[in-house]
């Protein structure tokens, strides 16, 4: 708390906070003086058309006038009219055509009508049936015999007289199918003088031209009085319009530069905010690890195998209640009552597992059944206390038994449990040497542990000194990342809260577990 009002302090007296800018005021502004300035955009443009319409801009090269709006639809519209006029005329040709073809139809009828009627006047028949009636009978007559010679020469003449006029009347058959073939050509040509839909839809458009042209020219006329007056609010419009420019260009001027201001601010109070928790970080860390150092020094110092000394002495006192060690752990018990002072409570092991065990009749490996009221040899004796050894006629009646416990503690130290009452001394006797054994080498153990703890110690030492000066590690990435995030709230670096969880990260010491392993150990060495 101190180093950070100390921080705070000399923020207040080389950096003044600047005001936060308020992103909201300063959209909204800026939406309105967008709107304004779009609607003097849209009325500019309105005026700019009018004025467009009525002057004629220059060409680029500077040097001809070019057409106005208005201009240029009357020149479209003219080019349009012309193209039309240009599509009547061809439609007129085409129609003088037909008639001239149509005339030279009509002259040929009529002369074919004048010479039928001129031929049909010097016949007496009208049809070709009739005369091939009257040749008929007049053949017949000739042929009877029964006329004179000189009717039978009249006859004869008189029957090629009317073969000609036959022949004649054909003719005048044929030329009246080619007179009325000539009245279809005619009907036909007339039918296409009829105004065909395209001939319509050009007049039609013609006429249109026609109005717009007009309007056009009416309009014209309005603007070039008004022309003056549109200049006028044109140069308004303008002047307005850039002063609007300037406003939003202001706007967003200053709220960028009070923006880059605050985050200028925003990035020094964060490298203030990080070195002070960088430091902070570190002070954590130099404490934490002299806390586990003090913590493997401490553990490091305890004498070894003093575990395995207080089970061999416990199993030495159960075994032998005579022993010195059975003594010495009573006069203990006695001096800690004098002292009044409760003695700890040994190791209690658990009993027997709830429920049956099914065992056969004839098994009488550990479950033999001593008598009764014999001390320390109850089913639900489960501590290493001091008993009585049975005499010889107990041996011979009652069966050896070793509870549970028992068998755990002689595992501990790799003792064979003894399976028959000869093979206790020969136990207690082995307990006893390693008992020797520990005691021997519990100030050598004890040292080399000192020794490797002090080297782990200068280890871990050695590697944070390398971590400092290279890269960052992943908790000061983290703690990085976690500035960023931050505003005005400062977060705890995540350090253990006690010197047993920091422990549990840490592997415990190398130290042999069996004598015999040690033994090679001390060999080796």
């Amino acid at each position: 708390m101190a180093t950070k009002t100390a921080t705070d302090a000399q923020m207040k007296k080389f950096v003044e906070k600047p005001e936060k800018p308020d992103e909201d005021k300063f959209k909204a502004e800026r939406e309105v003086i967008e709107k304004e300035l779009q609607d003097v955009r849209d009325k500019l443009k309105a005026v700019q058309d009018k004025i467009s319409q009525v002057e004629i801009p220059w060409s680029n090269n500077g040097e001809k006038p070019g057409q106005n709006a208005l201009q240029k639809q009357q020149s479209e519209l003219r080019a349009e009219l012309s193209s039309i006029r240009n599509a009547q005329a061809g439609f007129k040709i085409s129609k003088q055509r037909i008639h001239d073809q149509i005339k030279t139809l009509d002259t040929s009828i009529k002369a074919k009508i004048a010479e039928q009627k001129a031929a049909k006047s010097k016949i007496l028949f009208k049809s070709v049936a009739e005369i091939d009636s009257v040749i008929a009978g007049l053949e017949s007559q000739v042929e009877s015999g029964t006329m004179k010679i000189v009717e039978e020469q009249r006859a004869l003449d008189t029957i090629s007289t009317y073969r000609r006029h036959r022949k004649i009347l054909q003719s005048l058959g044929a030329g009246e199918n080619g007179i009325a073939a000539e009245k279809t050509k005619i009907a036909e040509l007339k039918a296409q003088l009829v105004e065909d839909p395209e001939q319509k839809r050009l007049n039609d458009r013609f006429n249109e031209i026609n109005t717009e042209l007009d309007k056009i020219k009416a309009e014209q006329d309005e603007l070039y009085k008004n022309l003056n007056s549109l200049r006028d609010e044109r140069t308004k419009l303008r002047t307005k319009e850039n002063e609007q420019k300037d406003a939003k260009r202001k706007l967003e001027r200053d709220f960028y530069a009070a923006k880059d201001a605050y985050r200028a601010y925003e990035k020094a109070a964060y490298e203030v905010r990080k070195e002070r928790i960088k430091a902070e970080r570190e002070a954590k860390d130099k404490e934490y690890k002299r806390q586990i150092a003090a913590q493997k020094m401490e553990e490091a110092s305890q004498p070894a195998f003093q575990a395995e000394i207080t089970t061999c002495e416990g199993l030495i006192a159960h075994f032998d209640p005579t022993s010195p060690e059975a003594q010495a752990t009573k006069t203990k018990a006695s001096l800690l009552k004098d002292a009044g002072l409760k003695a700890l409570a040994t190791r209690v092991v658990e009993t027997e597992p709830k429920g049956k065990k099914l065992v056969k009749e004839e098994e009488d490996y550990f479950v033999g059944k001593p008598k009764k009221g014999k001390k320390g040899s109850g089913k639900g004796s489960g501590t290493a206390t001091p008993t009585t050894l049975p005499t010889s006629e107990e041996k011979e009646k009652g069966k050896f038994q070793l509870n549970h416990g028992i068998l755990v503690e002689l595992g501990k130290v790799d003792v064979r449990a003894p399976t028959k009452w000869d093979d206790v001394p020969g136990c207690v006797e082995t307990l006893r040497e390693k008992l020797a054994w520990y005691k021997d080498n519990s100030e050598r153990v004890t040292k080399e542990n000192i020794s490797k703890a002090q080297k782990e110690i200068d280890r871990l030492e050695s590697v944070s000194g390398k971590e400092e000066q290279g890269p960052k590690t992943p908790m000061a990435e983290e703690e990085t990342a976690q500035l960023e995030k931050e505003e005005e709230e400062e977060k705890p670096l995540p350090v253990p809260e006690t010197i047993e969880e920091a422990k549990a990260e840490e592997k415990p010491l190398p130290v042999s577990e069996t004598i015999e392993e040690a033994k090679v150990e001390e060999k080796v060495e």
